[in-house]
């Protein structure tokens, strides 16, 4: 082959990219030098010139502004908008746009049209001073009916102010006419250099692209051919052939690496003769690495090395878990038979590891003694025999049971031999293995042994154990459990045969009281027995107790949480009925009506539930006076006989002539109960049937229940041609949420609360109800009130409600179970047209809702309001505003609640006279009084109406006296 040049790869490719190196270098300065000049003439052009005609363009506005304002100053004396507007154009923009035109025409290039343009500002500022003057003269309103001042103005506007306004717009136009030439010629510049900077690039691009081409046929020749050969070659090793390459007549890298190349496919030949033997199991041959560097080598001699561990290992844990998977499954069965189980386990065991014999036992707990009991042998010859029972501390397996160790005897010439048959064998080790669970031994296995048991048998040994002992233990576990319900279901029978007793016992202790001292430790005996009964009951009225809590606290949060919207709702349904603006036609204030009515029965409902809680806590208030009934009847007809009118119902009302003149009873639960059982007479009754009440002394029925009522009684009897009710469902219709018809498609509507609250309301006014009905034929409900004193209807009450404090108050018997919320008497009616322009409220509320109604009602009335959305920040407000003159207060807002908010305006802002006015939704039993605890003035619940509100606000503001809006 032709000896070539000796010049190395290396250096032609130096020489190659130093000559590109070159080009682009040169290249690039001057396209850098280019878009340098271009960039800076373009930074100035958008930084100077373009803002100097904006600024120009500006002030020319401002110059056409200032005259349109000062033209509107002489001859519009009332804008006083424009007036303004040219007294700031004067002293505030003016001179912010004068700064800015100066610093700009500081970096101007032409200084000519600089001076020009600084002419223009000393000649706009002459004409500010001469529209100034005519500022002056006619300042106040009086000044434009001064003829002399008005003329002279007019004159000035007009000689001085529009000439000299054109003229200094004139010039301006010029200096902006030169400015937009630069701007132009700049812009050009820019736009031919980059024209010659692109061509310049382009013949650069076309020479490189030609260098490039005839540099890459020449590395082509001289690298890239003989590359491919190695490259073929190297591809030739990857697919597992080895053979070497043709060697080439140069002096360079390339000859270098061809020599490279064989020298490994030489080197990988014997190395693969090396993984060929490991490959086939042959671990006993050697290699030797090639060098210190040889890691491939190492590799193979530490592979070789692993395998055959690996190897090992691998059988000994294939050994290992055969063996416990095969011990598991033994042990998942028989685990009613222990013995069965031990003697499958120790043969399985035996047999496994090539012992001579073995045997099981398992340690029996009596009390506090132990007994290691034999439970299976393996492997004994005919003449042997293993000892039946052990005690802890006795020979090997008693100690082992005592220190919890596995014991390894390593058998003399003493042992005796085992005899099997037609040989003697004689053992070499003795196995004594503890099988421990949570620090208890639960059996031990005995094993003999030819030759000594290898680490892997004892770590099989150790694992069989462990899974033994949890099997034994779960075994005694399940025994001593189902003993002990044997011995529970025993005692539960014999615990009730005594609480049968004890009960038997405590209904003659008070005949038998000298006994007692006798007695006392037999029943202290026996009341052990009960201590868990009791526990449990007292733990079950705890949770009973816990419940009742829970469930009021749930009924105040969702009283409060259903009254929020229902305030907004009522007020603002409200002013819209009302049309005060006249902005809503007939059919809008139908629609309010409904939405007000709508709100209105679900306060009716809010108010029932809270009624049925108040009852079930035996909470409820009564106020006894003397209700003349025929007064009362007369009430009762008017409120429903339009209801009747309406569903075309025969409804009649009837007083015997025999009753008292007057009842004495709470007249508004009465009706309540009343209203409800006629409310549910006509809903259940179709068009053309009756409804008839009638009152009548109870001496006169059978239906009347003496036992539970003492002496005379009322009956008011309600009855109706209704649809009836089935006698297995009269009793369900009493309990809450309960009615005759229950399903998703009943026909009548209703929450099943009215029956339950009237059947308590009917208890705590001293008497009771009953009812006949029969499905298709109607219902009759019968209410029994006592007749008599006042002090006999309370007397009635105390067999469900605990004795109550009776006030005498104008003659008007009142029952309390709590101190009532002392309300300030405020007027009631519509609210009459208070101003109260004079005065500053703060309203506090995080509801926007209750923002919004609240200060819709009080706009009517024209006060000044400040809104504070917590009680932090009410306190700010009150720090900031000193002359608020009354707040209304929320309760349940969020970072500060109104009960925290009050104590800190009194307590800590000392302002002890400042009426504040609690309107909350929250209107369970009390909540008024834990108002005024924390401070609050008076207290009104949501939801509330425009009347009260505006009555306690003119109340506490001390308005006596209406006065006109």
């Amino acid at each position: 082959m032709k000896k070539q040049s000796s010049l190395r790869i290396s250096t032609r490719i130096f020489l190659t990219y130093f000559g590109l190196i070159f080009m682009f270098a040169f290249v690039a300065v001057f396209c850098y030098q280019t878009m340098t000049s271009n960039r800076d003439t373009s930074k100035y052009v958008s930084h100077v010139v373009d803002p100097s005609l904006k600024a120009m363009d500006d002030l020319e506005l401002m110059i056409v502004e200032s005259k349109m304002l000062t033209t509107n100053w002489v001859f519009l004396r009332s804008d006083e908008a424009d007036k303004q507007a040219l007294k700031k154009l004067h002293n505030i923009r003016y001179p912010a746009l004068k700064s800015q035109i100066d610093s700009l025409t500081f970096k101007w290039e032409n200084r000519v049209a600089a001076d020009s343009l600084n002419i223009v500002l000393i000649n706009f500022e002459a004409l500010i001073r001469t529209q100034k003057q005519i500022t002056f003269k006619l300042v106040d309103f009086e000044d434009y009916d001064d003829p002399s001042l008005k003329f002279d103005a007019e004159s000035t506007l007009e000689d001085k102010i529009l000439p000299q306004t054109n003229s200094i717009i004139n010039k301006l136009h010029t200096v902006k006419d030169i400015k937009k030439k630069r701007k132009i010629l700049l812009e050009n510049k820019v736009a031919e250099s980059t024209v010659n900077l692109r061509n310049f690039v382009s013949v650069i691009l076309v020479i490189f692209i030609i260098m490039c081409i005839i540099m890459s046929i020449y590395m082509t020749n001289i690298i890239t051919k003989p590359i491919l050969r190695i490259r073929s070659a190297i591809n030739t090793l990857g697919v597992g052939k080895l053979e070497e390459i043709e060697t080439i007549g140069r002096n360079d890298e390339i000859s270098e690496m061809i020599t490279s190349v064989n020298t490994l496919v030489k080197n990988l030949k014997q190395t693969s003769e090396f993984a060929n033997s490991i490959g086939v199991g042959n671990f006993k041959i050697e290699h030797t690495p090639l060098s210190d560097d040889d890691e491939l080598g190492k590799a193979l001699i530490n592979m070789k090395t692993n395998l055959a561990k690996f190897s090992a290992e691998e059988r000994d844990r294939n050994w290992l878990n055969q063996g416990i998977n095969e011990v598991g499954e033994l042990l998942r069965k028989d685990h009613d038979n222990p013995f069965q189980l031990s003697t499958k386990v120790l043969g399985y065991v035996v047999n496994y590891v090539n012992a001579l014999q073995g045997a099981a036992y398992r340690v029996q707990h009596f009390g506090a003694d132990k007994i290691i009991e034999l439970m299976a042998t393996n492997g004994f010859s005919f003449s042997q025999k293993a000892k039946e029972n052990v005690y802890p501390g006795q020979g090997f397996i008693g100690q082992c049971v005592v220190d919890k160790k596995t014991r390894i005897i390593a058998a003399t010439e003493a042992l005796e031999p085992i005899y099997m048959g037609t040989n003697a064998i004689t053992p070499k080790q003795i196995l004594v293995l503890p099988m421990v669970i949570d620090e208890d031994v639960k059996a031990i296995f005995e094993l003999s042994t030819f030759e000594p048991f290898s680490p892997l048998a004892m770590e099989f040994f150790s694992r069989v154990g462990n899974m033994m002992a949890a099997t034994i233990d779960l075994i005694e576990r399940k025994h001593t459990t189902e003993s002990l319900l044997l011995e529970a279901q025993k005692l539960n029978t014999e615990l009730s045969l005594k609480e049968e007793a004890l009960l038997a016992a405590n209904q003659k202790m008070e005949e038998k009281a000298h006994m007692l001292e006798e007695q006392n430790e037999a029943i202290r005996t026996k009341n052990e027995s009960l201590e868990i009964a009791r526990e449990a009951i007292r733990v079950k009225a705890d949770e009973l107790e816990r419940a009742n809590l829970y469930k009021s606290e749930f009924l105040a949060n969702m009283s409060h949480e259903l009254r929020t919207p229902l305030n907004s709702i009522l007020i603002l349904s409200n002013l819209l009925v009302e049309n005060k603006p006249a902005n809503l036609n007939d059919k809008q204030v139908e629609y309010s009506k409904v939405i007000q009515k709508s709100g209105s029965d679900l306060l009716m409902l809010i108010n029932d539930i809270l009624d049925l809680s108040k009852i079930e806590s035996k909470n409820m208030e009564l106020e006894v006076e003397d209700v003349n009934i025929a007064e009362w009847a007369n009430d009762i007809n008017m409120l429903f006989a339009e209801v009747a009118k309406n569903k075309g119902i025969h409804f009649t009302v009837a007083l015997d002539k025999d009753i008292a003149a007057n009842l004495p009873t709470d007249r508004m639960r009465l009706s309540q109960v009343i209203k409800n059982l006629l409310s549910n007479a006509f809903k259940f009754t179709a068009a053309n049937g009756s409804v008839n009440m009638r009152v009548y002394n109870a001496i006169n029925t059978s239906k009347y229940n003496r036992d539970k009522i003492q002496g005379s009684a009322l009956c008011i009897e309600v009855a109706d041609s209704g649809i009836g009710i089935a006698p297995e469902k009269q009793q369900a219709i009493f309990e809450p949420f309960r009615q005759a018809d229950g399903s998703t498609s009943r026909k009548f509507g209703g929450t099943g609360l009215g029956l339950s609250i009237s059947r308590e309301l009917s208890l705590l006014l001293g008497g009771e109800m009953t009812l006949e009905s029969e499905p298709g034929k109607g219902s009759i409900f019968r209410l029994f009130v006592p007749l008599g004193s006042v002090e006999t209807l309370i007397s009635s009450s105390l067999s469900s409600y605990k004795k109550p404090e009776i006030a005498v108050v104008e003659n008007k018997v009142t029952v309390l179970q709590q101190p009532q919320v002392v309300v300030n008497t405020l007027p009631t009616g519509a609210a009459p047209d208070y101003n109260l322009a004079a005065y500053k409220l703060l309203l506090v509320d995080d509801d926007m809702r209750n923002i919004y109604s609240l200060t819709s009602i009080l706009d009517d009335y024209k006060p000044n309001i400040v809104i504070a959305t917590n009680g932090l920040e009410a306190i700010e407000k009150l720090n900031e505003h000193t002359d608020i003159d009354l707040v209304l207060m929320d309760i349940m807002m969020p970072i500060m609640d109104g009960f925290e908010a009050m104590q800190k305006i009194r307590n800590e802002m000392n302002l002890k006279s400042l009426p504040i006015i609690a309107v909350t939704a929250k209107a369970m039993k009390g909540d008024g009084d834990k108002c005024k605890e924390a401070g609050a003035s008076d207290y009104l619940p949501k939801p509330v109406s425009k009347e009260k509100l505006i009555n306690c606000i003119a109340h506490w503001l001390n308005i006596n006296k209406a006065i006109a809006v």
